[in-house]
């Protein structure tokens, strides 16, 4: 099983992979294969040698093989990671660490026939522990305590998701300015995106970030150019305005230094139109 999964990582990825162990179980889990990667690494090559892309602790899969074989449907039972770190990196030029899929080459061969529409349901997958930092000549994020699980499926063209994710500790610096500093954010997310028809219908988003906190619904669309939109927004009531003023970011925040701020508000909003990609619109 480990020279398999190095052979196919190889003949894919444009990196240095390494771990610890590979086990593969069917007996004592059957009608769902398993299988757990430990100790995974990835590094970079070349530009990037020597670089971490990410580590990660465990990596567990269970796929069920009556529903792969009786409905030619992939249903992927549970999937977990534990403790993923990903320093991903990039420079003036573009290029980033996390560019490692080989460019696939044709070679004059006869392209296989169409399998027809893909049909996947992941029934449970969790991510626990993460860590991860994005490093760019402009921006940098950092995200600590990475704890996401959630539901998804694809059906053709649609893709249905739904998740819950924390984040102990958010940074975001964007050309110099930081605009998210050590923010405690969480996010509920259910959504279908109709990838045939443009457009992402949302049930439901709702966002915290430190002391705010709001959700969203509605939808999405977008075709010839012009972005749809159709969503009604809402705060919690009796949002603080003091905590509302304090996510001003500091650069932006030197016109209202002294201020003091009390109360409470609440908004309610409903957007619906057309926004158009051309300058004169």
């Amino acid at each position: 099983v480990i020279e398999l999964v190095e052979r196919q990582i190889s003949e894919r990825l444009e990196a240095t992979v390494s771990f610890e162990d590979v086990e593969l179980s069917l007996l004592s889990t059957f009608p769902t294969l398993t299988i757990e990667v430990v100790g995974l690494e990835v590094a970079g090559v070349g530009e990037f040698e020597g670089v971490t892309l990410a580590s990660v602790q465990l990596l567990r899969a269970g796929v069920d093989l009556r529903t792969l074989v009786r409905d030619d449907q992939l249903l992927i039972e549970s999937a977990a990671i534990r403790q993923p770190d990903m320093p991903l990196r990039a420079n003036a030029a573009g290029s980033a660490n996390s560019d490692i899929v080989k460019a696939t080459e044709e070679d004059g061969t006869e392209v296989e026939a169409d399998p027809g529409p893909l049909a996947l349901r992941l029934r449970r997958y969790d991510i626990s522990g993460g860590r991860i930092e994005y490093h760019a000549p402009d921006a940098e994020v950092s995200l600590e305590g990475l704890e996401h699980q959630g539901s998804a499926a694809i059906d053709g063209a649609i893709y249905t998701v739904s998740s819950s994710t924390t984040m102990e500790s958010l940074t975001v610096r964007i050309a110099g300015v930081r605009f998210i500093e050590e923010a405690k954010v969480s996010v509920d997310l259910g959504a279908v995106l109709h990838a045939d028809r443009e457009r992402l219908e949302l049930d439901r988003l709702r966002l915290a970030l430190n002391e705010l906190s709001g959700e969203a619904s509605g939808t999405v669309a977008w075709a010839d150019g012009k972005l749809g939109l159709d969503l009604e927004l809402e705060s919690d009531k009796g949002q603080s305005i003091r905590a509302l003023v304090s996510a001003i970011p500091g650069a932006y925040a030197g016109g209202i230094s002294g201020l003091r701020a009390s109360g409470t508000y609440s908004i309610r909003a409903k957007v619906r139109g057309q926004l158009s990609g051309r300058e004169d619109h």
